[in-house]
């Protein structure tokens, strides 16, 4: 079951929101490229399933980087484990954080982010069990889009022509905001040496339209959109500046973990079947339109035409957390403020979700 969207405007903003709570650290940060097996992967090695059924309640922000997720349940994954899994959709990470903490939400997809930390700090023990989106090379999805007219002037070349240009990103403490630092010091430049503004994601298109932006970080599919339109060329994405990036995660609750850590694994299983299918669908082509047909049934991208455009965000096959890259991260915010020390990456991550659906599925070939 999926229950619909929490308060909020939603469309492409919770489209944008991949980054918004957007591999492994036994798997990689790419995703492999073996022969394809087919729906599922392979089938998960037989155990009979929960009896009753146990319900599980998960929170997300659709996107088509929670596509596994969609495929899971449509496709019946869950309940060949004995789940009942309620989906609730949410416009951002922030909203399901709190409920995540009092067992509201069993389980919930976010971006890595200020808020995420500073609730572990705060006391809420969460735990990051799986990988949800990283930016593994060519899955991009933000781009540094830079006006045409820039570009085609030759005004601006290499990375320290963002010295004095107006920059819109979509959120301060975010993971544009760390691309975005990541560019400046390729420039040999620092944050102080550009004119940082926040806009909304859906409206840095026409910002650079209309030239009250120089540049704009943008995610897809508005970063194709604004390409497609002229007004901006994807001069650099995220994967070549901040490759293996861990923009996303699945996080299970404390009272998930003590109360049903069966329910726990076997949710992995389910979901790592989903995340296969569409691992296959992407890069192999294995039954790709019904994979799209379901984004399109569960996402706010409904532009059939748009999957074969942008670029598609990656998942972890096998669902571990690079605890390196994801150090990485929590580093950045603490050196810009934004999170307090006495954290490190991993003691936030419980693999032992994970290793068993890994004991029962093998490895992703």
């Amino acid at each position: 079951m999926v229950r619909g969207v929490q308060a909020g405007r939603f469309g492409m903003v919770a489209l944008a929101l991949a980054l918004v709570w957007l591999a492994g650290a036994q798997g990689g940060t790419g995703w492999a490229s073996a022969a394809a097996l087919g729906p599922g992967e392979r089938a998960a090695a037989q155990v009979a399933p929960l009896s009753p059924p146990v319900t599980v309640k998960i929170g997300l922000v659709p996107t088509t980087g929670t596509g596994g997720t969609f495929l899971a349940q449509e496709r019946g994954y869950f309940r060949e484990e004995g789940l009942d899994v309620q989906i609730e959709n949410f416009d951002t990470g922030s909203q399901m954080v709190p409920l995540l903490g009092t067992g509201q939400l069993d389980a919930a997809s976010g971006a890595v982010s200020a808020g995420l930390f500073n609730a572990v700090l705060r006391g809420i023990p969460l735990r990051f069990v799986a990988t949800s989106n990283n930016m593994a090379p060519g899955h991009g999805i933000v781009g540094i889009m830079v006006r045409t007219d820039l570009i085609q002037s030759g005004a601006f070349r290499d990375y320290a022509d963002l010295r004095g240009l107006r920059v819109a990103i979509p959120a301060r403490a975010s993971a544009t905001e760390e691309i975005l630092d990541a560019a400046l010091v390729r420039g040999g430049l620092s944050p102080a040496d550009v004119d940082v503004t926040e806009i909304p994601l859906p409206d840095i298109t026409a910002a650079l339209a209309n030239r009250s932006i120089d540049v704009g970080l943008q995610t897809e599919p508005t970063a194709t959109a604004s390409a497609e339109r002229g007004v901006a060329v994807r001069w650099r994405t995220a994967d070549e500046l901040t490759p293996g990036m861990v923009t996303s995660v699945w996080a299970y609750s404390p009272i998930f973990i003590e109360q049903k850590p069966e329910a726990g694994r076997r949710w992995m299983v389910g979901y790592l079947r989903g995340v296969r299918d569409y691992v296959n669908a992407f890069e192999r082509g294995v039954d790709r339109e019904a994979v799209i047909q379901t984004l399109i049934r569960y996402t706010p991208l409904k532009d059939r035409a748009m999957y074969d455009r942008i670029i598609i965000p990656a998942v972890a096959p096998d669902g571990y957390i690079d605890p390196d890259a994801l150090q990485n991260d929590l580093a950045w915010y603490v050196r810009r403020g934004y999170v307090g020390e006495g954290l490190t990456a991993r003691e936030l991550i419980d693999n032992q979700f994970a290793d068993y659906a890994i004991g029962r599925l093998g490895r992703y070939q």
